[in-house]
């Protein structure tokens, strides 16, 4: 019963580890691509997602996912990346499964 409980407890750590990890590589792949996209305080939908490709594909922390979804859109001036993939972890012998997180950017003219 121990051995489930410290497994259980081990798993659930894990999985909330890899969770914080797409949430922080979806945070920081939708400010570079609204940076990347954004001419006068409004995002391009197609320079977005240039932006966002981009940086999934030579980010440090993006190459530990294996991407399944990503999607981007702009929205009221607001850009807007919904990311979903499996965290690969080397010490890990299983995959937490799919994990999905949403993201936005705007800016801000400042007079």
């Amino acid at each position: 019963m121990a051995v489930a409980l410290v497994l259980g407890l081990g798993t659930t750590g894990l999985s909330l580890i890899a969770q914080h990890r797409v949430q922080g590589v979806a945070d920081a792949a939708v400010l570079f691509a609204h940076d990347f996209s954004v001419r006068k305080g409004i995002p391009n939908s197609h320079r977005l997602e240039q932006g966002a490709a981009q940086f999934l594909s030579v980010a440090p922390a993006a190459r530990r996912l294996e991407v399944t979804a990503v999607r981007t859109f702009v929205s009221s001036g607001t850009s807007n990346l919904e990311l979903c993939a499996r965290y690969r972890d080397p010490f890990l012998l299983f995959s937490p499964g799919v994990i999905c997180a949403s993201a936005k950017a705007k800016s801000f003219l400042v007079p």
